[in-house]
């Protein structure tokens, strides 16, 4: 019998973050692994139908009550008891969500197991934002729901650290996220690259694409910009994502300060604009100061850019595998590693494309990511032996 799946998350219908795609690449590749999958999420309070993004999946979405923050779903419990079929294993996406404690109810009175994908939410950066609210939730809610989840996912193995150190005696599977290989043909991606180029009036650009948020590091990456010889040799810095407007209004008056005419702040872009940017940049860089496993960076990687990440940024292995720019997260970290690729030659760059490349084929495909986490989800059933990504404590 086909194993069968509930994934939880959050909103199904925001895009302005990772975990939302990784929840829908997840949920199609589980399915197309010959599993029964079942997404249940919030709505949002203006768009209803059934989320464009999930197509081909079957999804339930409860309405919002209170604070969006919350993640309060007062008609969860219903469409929980309501489910066609009992899952074997439930999975969700985090653990600051209030829904996540509705669900890991339910699912202890039916003797379900569940498994808590944490997306970095346990590294001491994330740690340190919003920390009152965190700790409050621990004492209600987010600790309980760490202790009985039959297992823990972790994206890299420096996560599966930050989770111990946690304090967590949970069994943790390390599995990464998978990525989608960019196959624009040639002709395509040379004119999506040339409208970019024009849209932006630049020669070449550094692009970060990404959440615009205090923890992404773009203050540093702004003050680092004014400081290398690419400021001024004809490339512009672009700046794409969604973000609170007060923050985007604190960006914006340090590029002012800092008197750089050259950065371009680009909102949200999804679909054939964000493969536009991907594939009209000549070097993408993330100045995180935390990330379980910075799927952006992944992306870029995806569409044949050439990346530069901080150390902070986890379980690429960029360095070793020589296919990216890995620098100290800082101001001169980030200064030196941009100057360093401009003394790269175009062959320099084009081959650490090719190990990239190589890199996400052999780590990051997600056939064999979904192959792996329904090994896991056997074995959190009953169903099969314990496999190797599974350590315990």
């Amino acid at each position: 019998m086909p194993l069968s799946i509930l994934i939880v998350t959050g909103s199904l219908y925001q895009r302005s973050n990772g975990v939302h795609w990784s929840v829908i690449e997840t949920a199609g590749h589980l399915q197309s692994e010959g599993a029964r999958v079942v997404v249940i999420g919030e709505k949002d309070s203006c768009l209803q139908g059934h989320p464009e993004d999930y197509a081909g999946l079957s999804t339930h979405a409860c309405a919002r009550a209170g604070p969006e923050s919350l993640h309060y779903s007062p008609g969860l419990s219903s469409v929980l008891r309501k489910l066609d079929q009992r899952p074997d294993v439930v999975v969700m996406n985090g653990v600051w969500v209030t829904n996540y404690c509705t669900a890991a109810r339910w699912a202890g009175a039916r003797a379900i197991p569940y498994l808590l994908t944490l997306h970095g939410t346990l590294s001491p950066a994330a740690l340190a934002f919003s920390r009152w609210k965190k700790w409050l939730a621990t004492r209600t809610f987010a600790g309980s729901l760490l202790r009985n989840a039959a297992c823990l996912q972790a994206l890299t193995v420096s996560e599966e650290q930050q989770i111990r150190n946690y304090g967590c005696r949970n069994p943790v599977c390390v599995i990464p996220n998978g990525v989608r290989i960019d196959e624009t043909p040639a002709g395509r991606r040379q004119e999506l690259r040339d409208g970019f180029l024009r849209r932006l009036g630049a020669q070449r650009v550094l692009l970060y694409l990404g959440r615009v948020d205090p923890i992404k590091g773009l203050d540093l990456l702004l003050k680092a910009w004014q400081q290398c010889r690419a400021n001024n040799n004809g490339w512009k810095l672009a700046i794409a994502g969604p973000g609170r407007e007060s923050y985007l209004g604190e960006l914006r008056g340090l590029a002012a300060t800092l008197r750089l005419n050259n950065v371009e702040f680009l909102g949200a872009l999804y679909g054939e604009q964000k493969r536009a940017a991907f594939l009209g940049a000549d070097c993408f860089v993330l100045p995180s100061r935390s990330e379980a496993l910075p799927m952006a960076a992944l992306e870029a990687m995806a569409h044949r850019a050439p990346v530069l990440v901080t150390d902070a940024c986890s379980g690429l292995d960029l360095v070793r595998e020589r296919a990216g720019i890995e620098v100290p997260c800082s101001v001169d970290g980030l200064q030196n590693g941009l100057d360093r690729f401009l003394d790269m030659n175009d062959g320099e760059r084009q081959s650490m494309v090719e190990r990239a490349s190589l890199l996400l084929r052999r780590n990051y495909h997600w056939p064999d990511i979904a192959r792996q986490l329904l090994d896991v989800y056997a074995w959190m059933a009953g169903q099969g032996p314990k496999p190797e990504t599974v350590h315990l404590a």
